[in-house]
């Protein structure tokens, strides 16, 4: 609880429309359950997916249109105090960012997903329900809420637009 907290933010330029971006998510403080659920494993899965973006785009074998911003949001845990300050401290790009997906103890048998509301160009929980079921992993909609991707979905008090297509990815159970 005590002393600073810092977000810990990552970038990949995209190459079709660079002014856009979608941020990949989660937090790293624990409090209340073993650290490798609640969340080293969504902690984990941003440096993962940061690497096979950076690694598929060196390679040229997949370049993202978007930007894609990976943060590890700090101080979840003590109630979404590293979102908020993120959406606080980036006023001006908030009507650039198409989608949130944030990764929240993931890692185990069931996968759920958190609704989105669904944008003009962007259906984000039927689009990773299908891809589950093309992947065939058992997944379910869950509630929305609970993490850092409801400060972008409803931003109170920050005077900004919500980010319709905001979602959360989580596992259950959470231990075995």
């Amino acid at each position: 609880g005590y002393g600073p907290h810092y977000n810990i933010v990552g970038k990949l330029k995209g190459h079709g429309n660079p002014d856009k971006s979608i941020i990949i998510s989660g937090h790293y403080d624990t409090v209340m359950t073993a650290g490798f659920v609640d969340n080293g494993a969504g902690t984990a899965g941003i440096i993962e997916l940061a690497r096979i973006f950076i690694e598929t785009a060196k390679k040229g074998v997949y370049n993202s249109d978007y930007t894609i911003i990976f943060i590890a949001f700090a101080s979840e845990e003590l109630g979404l105090v590293g979102s908020t300050n993120y959406v606080m401290h980036h006023k001006a790009e908030m009507n650039n960012i198409v989608a949130v997906i944030n990764l929240d103890c993931i890692g185990s048998d069931i996968l759920s997903i958190a609704p989105t509301n669904p944008s003009e160009s962007l259906d984000l929980d039927e689009l990773i329900l299908k891809a589950a079921g093309d992947l065939n992993i058992s997944a379910t909609l869950t509630e929305p809420g609970g993490s850092d991707q409801e400060v972008f979905r409803n931003p109170m008090g920050a005077d900004v637009p919500p980010v319709e297509s905001s979602t959360m990815l989580a596992s259950y159970p959470l231990l075995y």
